[in-house]
């Protein structure tokens, strides 16, 4: 199965991050649970695997890009997850200068 991206959406792959201990997970004296999800960094660089066909990000596919964390929207189904982001809010391509 495959996700084709409609209406100016993005699909792309997001790296998971690793959970943190319980002996890490403290604020201010607090001890949060272990399923605490803390708000994490405001952007993230992720992966493009498809664009739309009107997204002027069709030529990149490949590429990383620099999005807000915020704008990730992420479904589960069958077994397949898709995580997609609207073109306007990436901030811009990764590049890897050698």
């Amino acid at each position: 199965m495959y996700f084709y991206p409609r209406n100016r959406f993005l699909h792309i792959e997001v790296s998971e991050e690793k959970a943190e201990d319980n002996v890490s997970s403290t604020l201010g004296g607090f001890v949060l649970p272990p399923e605490y999800k803390g708000q994490g960094a405001p952007l993230k660089v992720v992966k493009l695997l498809c664009a739309s066909k009107e997204s002027e990000y069709v030529k990149d596919e490949g590429s990383f890009l620099l999005v807000p964390t915020h704008n990730i929207e992420t479904v589960e189904f069958e077994g397949m997850k898709v995580s997609v982001v609207p073109e306007h809010v990436v901030y811009g391509i990764v590049v890897k200068v050698k």
